[in-house]
């Protein structure tokens, strides 16, 4: 259950993505210096943060996942992408091939393969779209009003796969 009614915290499904080269020898996510983002990750994030709003059905598939959603338990409740930061939605973690971004809406209720299935078409949408990135999120992401949120209900997440375009091209 993503969120026992007697628990301050919820239970969580975090999903790590990441993209490599057809061989498999090389990540797709660190520029090539090693330091930075590359131009394909920058675009997977923007998917990601831009897409995912529209698929949160398939991330969080019934009315108690929204119990998470609430300022300060752990649990994300913006869209926002932070570095090693768990307010966001999305944390990027590790470095060189190792970079990766960690999804932390799922809760413990979402089925694997469907929302894994939604990161992979949202971050597909912002490669192919070549959006543009978000920036990086620094502080607390539950204080600031100003970032994109997460569905606040299991309605507003239908109603948001209902108009989405990018659902329906997915």
């Amino acid at each position: 259950m993503a969120k026992p009614a007697h628990d301050w915290i919820g239970s969580s499904c975090h999903i790590h993505s990441s993209l490599w080269s057809l061989d498999g020898s090389q990540s797709l996510f660190p520029a090539e210096d090693g330091v930075g983002l590359s131009a394909v990750f920058a675009h997977y994030l923007a998917g990601l943060t831009v897409g995912l709003r529209d698929l949160t059905v398939f991330i969080a598939p019934n009315v108690n996942s929204y119990k998470r959603f609430a300022s300060q338990s752990w649990a994300p409740t913006t869209m926002a992408v932070g570095r090693d930061n768990r307010t966001c939605g999305f944390r990027l973690v590790g470095h060189g091939h190792g970079l990766r971004v960690e999804c932390r809406i799922p809760g413990a209720d979402a089925n694997p393969y469907l929302a894994f299935a939604a990161i992979i078409a949202a971050g597909l949408h912002g490669i192919e779209n070549e959006l543009a990135p978000p920036p990086v999120f620094e502080g607390n992401a539950y204080a600031d009003q100003t970032l994109p949120r997460v569905p606040a209900t299991l309605r507003e997440a239908i109603d948001a796969l209902d108009k989405s375009a990018l659902a329906r091209a997915a």
